[in-house]
């Protein structure tokens, strides 16, 4: 009994519960996980892009105070000498979400645009990812925002 609760126990915590993730409308395949979803008064969240179940790299995202753009980062060890950024765009029912007068209550399904994440991929350290033409448009393409995730934009 003792042993099957110690087994138990090492299955629940020696895997992440999936919880917040963005994945793509062009390949189920493609997804974006994030273990660290702080809310700090900078948030700023950390995950990782999958592809096919395999780690292609780090990935993080976040806001600045006020207005700011949203922004994606990936870190300077998945990139040869530099870490690359871009924007990410959130969208509601396909429309922009910066752009509607009643931002705040909006409701329905969200997704976003990570601008550059595409070109990222294709000249980053890893040459064989610009062999997997799908995962290229999957980077290009929307992401579905789970239901799980916290607010994704200040406003």
């Amino acid at each position: 009994m003792i042993c099957r609760s110690l087994l138990l126990t090492a299955l629940l915590f020696s895997y992440p519960a999936i919880g917040c993730e963005w994945r793509s409308e062009r390949s189920s395949d493609a997804v974006i996980r994030f273990h660290d979803t702080s809310m700090k008064a900078s948030p700023e969240w950390k995950g990782t892009l999958f592809y096919k179940g395999n780690k292609v790299r780090s990935f993080s995202h976040g806001q600045y105070q006020g207005y700011a753009t949203t922004w994606w980062s990936t870190p300077r060890e998945d990139m040869v000498g530099k870490s690359t950024t871009g924007s990410v765009l959130l969208f509601v029912d396909k429309e922009p979400l910066r752009g509607h007068k009643n931002a705040k209550s909006v409701k329905g399904k969200k997704t976003v645009l990570i601008v550059g994440l595409g070109s990222s991929l294709w000249y980053g350290e890893k040459q064989y990812l610009r062999d997997d033409i799908d995962l290229l448009y999957a980077a290009e393409g929307f992401w579905r925002v789970s239901r799980d995730c916290p607010k994704i934009d200040r406003y």
